[in-house]
């Protein structure tokens, strides 16, 4: 790959990553004080008529994909003729599922809250005024996903960093206005909120516009391009439902065999888990699309040099953050929470080593997609996937402990990643040797020799000081072993380069 390529990209990643950090830090404060100022009452009336969001964002981050597959694909190939009628039917397609949901929220799910949903203080104008908001909200949010997805696909990761920010700083000063009411607070967050989706679907739009001539609606409609998108949209979904379902399910298999207590460890394990994966999250957002325009542009060997690097960089990345966490699980538990529910621990060590796993597949998946021919790929992914359900049925049955399930599930992740490399062998051509031998035993190098030591002086520790320098111990080891062994020097170059610029040293 070019070296203006990797430069982009670190630069696109060093971006996301400051996102990262800064939306991280005021959303964590930002929860903490609305939850405050409106009170349990009125937050959790808040989060049970804003579920719907929840659902069709679900739907909506299929849909996303799809559009910024073919984006990316058309620049690849330098079709710009191609990029605005796939852009033009992309917002088509939005505005249509705008439509069926605002039919269906005014229509099925306004009688459903007036019908069955019981609310604390009984106030049914204030539960309606907010409903409407909440659909209006959702509708902006659909909205601004074309813009979002081409300014991803055209590598413009300054201005969604920027974006980001502002958009829960806009969320913070939503703070401010619950201060200043003393009464009707939650009609006033619930305004504040489309307020806040009203104007970044607009800076996201007016941004587009100005900055991309291929991203200006014009009346165009093409059948097939619409079934094109739809269908790979819809092959999306089957895979993203799949997970939401082994998740879900896991969830309610734990709740009916064992109690809540499992419910809240997961519940944990996930928030720690998801922190810790959306810094991986944000690096192959900045890889993505280049994974694509290279398909696209038939530059074969240099497309799977980036899968290859994508892959143990993801990696690298998750066990740097990782490792420390699993080597210190227990202390960082015990500092962290009052009240540690059952399996906790084992939860998140488990889980972590599973989005490591998975941490390696991003890029396989990217490529998977790049193709446009994904509904074999997502038959078999979804099937291995749903195979989660029916073994944590039988070990729950059979009164297995709970980690059972949650080592079965790491150890079939381990088994579909496997798979899913040598079913791209047919798909996209992935010389399988050459990423065993690129990608899989440098990790596998990097944690024989990252881990054993660490994992030994857990057993030794004694007290908060120890603990604590045995996690910066583990995170130095963990950086230095993997930095040597799954960098090479020319990507070392570039990363210790940006640092410099950053740190402003000569």
């Amino acid at each position: 790959m070019p070296v203006n390529d990797n430069k982009r990209i670190a630069k696109n990643t060093l971006f996301l990553y400051i996102r990262q950090f800064i939306t991280m830090a005021v959303s964590l404060f930002t929860f903490r004080m609305v939850l405050k100022l409106l009170g349990v009452d009125d937050y959790g009336t808040y989060n049970v008529i804003a579920g719907l969001v929840i659902l069709f964002s679900f739907i909506s981050g299929a849909m996303t994909q799809s559009t910024q597959r073919y984006l990316s694909f058309h620049i690849g190939k330098n079709d710009m003729e191609g990029l605005k009628r796939v852009f033009t039917m992309s917002i088509n397609m939005y505005m249509m599922v705008c439509g069926a949901i605002f039919v269906l929220a005014e229509s099925i799910g306004l009688w459903f809250v007036n019908t069955y949903l019981e609310f604390p203080h009984g106030d049914m104008v204030a539960v309606n005024i907010v409903y409407q908001c909440t659909i209006f909200t959702l509708i902006f949010q659909i909205l601004q996903l074309p813009y979002r997805a081409a300014i991803i696909s055209f590598e413009r990761m300054n201005f969604f960093a920027y974006l980001s920010v502002l958009e829960v700083v806009l969320k913070l000063l939503v703070v401010l206005v619950l201060f200043l009411l003393s009464t009707n607070r939650l009609i006033g967050y619930a305004l504040s909120l489309l307020g806040v989706a009203v104007l970044i679907s607009a800076w996201y739009r007016v941004y587009c516009i100005r900055k991309f001539e291929e991203c200006k609606y014009i009346r165009y409609w093409n059948k097939d391009t619409f079934k094109e998108l739809i269908s790979f949209g819809g092959w999306n979904l089957l895979g993203s439902g799949s997970n939401v379902a082994a998740q879900q399910g896991l969830n309610i298999l734990f709740n009916i065999f064992v109690g809540v207590s499992v419910n809240a460890a997961m519940g944990v394990s996930n928030q720690v888990c998801n922190a810790v994966n959306t810094f991986v999250t944000n690096f192959q957002t900045a890889f993505n699309p280049q994974i694509i325009k290279l398909y696209a542009a038939g530059e074969r060997q240099a497309f799977f040099n980036l899968i290859f690097r994508a892959s143990r960089i993801s990696f690298m990345l998750l066990f740097v953050l990782g490792l420390p966490i699993i080597v210190c699980c227990k202390p960082i538990l015990n500092f962290w929470l009052t009240e540690i529910p059952d399996y906790t621990l084992q939860f998140i060590q488990l889980m972590l080593v599973f989005s490591l796993i998975d941490a390696l597949s991003g890029p396989l998946w990217i490529s998977a997609q790049a193709t446009g021919n994904i509904k074999g790929y997502m038959i078999l992914m979804s099937g291995m996937i749903f195979l989660n359900l029916p073994f944590a049925y039988v070990l729950l049955k059979f009164n297995f402990s709970p980690v059972y399930v949650i080592f079965v599930r790491m150890v079939l992740n381990f088994i579909i990643a496997n798979v899913r490399v040598f079913y791209l062998k047919g798909l996209i051509g992935l010389p399988v040797k050459a990423y065993y031998y690129k990608v899989m035993i440098p990790i596998i190098v990097a944690c024989a020799v990252s881990a054993p030591l660490p994992l030994y002086l857990r057993t030794i520790t004694t007290n908060l000081a120890e603990d604590g320098a045995l996690l910066v111990f583990t995170f130095v080891i963990a950086l230095t072993s993997s930095s040597l062994l799954l960098l090479t020097r020319n990507e070392r170059t570039v990363i210790f380069d940006k640092l410099k610029k950053i740190l402003h040293i000569a």
